[in-house]
């Protein structure tokens, strides 16, 4: 599979991030209004992805709507 230039810099970032700290990084919100109201920018081969510190979910951006996972304990 062949990456295209913004993709492979984002991996390289992350990975990068993930060997200096031993842990991948993603935003967090209030979510005590519900999920995010604003779709995510598109990047090819990668979703969006927050978590709520209100309810400890997970939200992942499927492309048409943001996810929820079960509260994380």
């Amino acid at each position: 599979m062949e990456l295209n230039q913004d993709v492979s810099e984002s991996y390289r970032k992350v990975i990068s991030q993930i060997a200096m700290d031993g842990a991948a990084y993603i935003a967090t919100f209030d979510d005590s209004g519900g999920a995010p109201s604003v779709a995510p920018s598109t990047r090819t081969g990668c979703v969006g992805m927050c978590f709520g510190t209100t309810t400890n979910k997970l939200y992942v951006y499927d492309g048409s709507a943001w996810l929820a996972s079960a509260a994380l304990t």
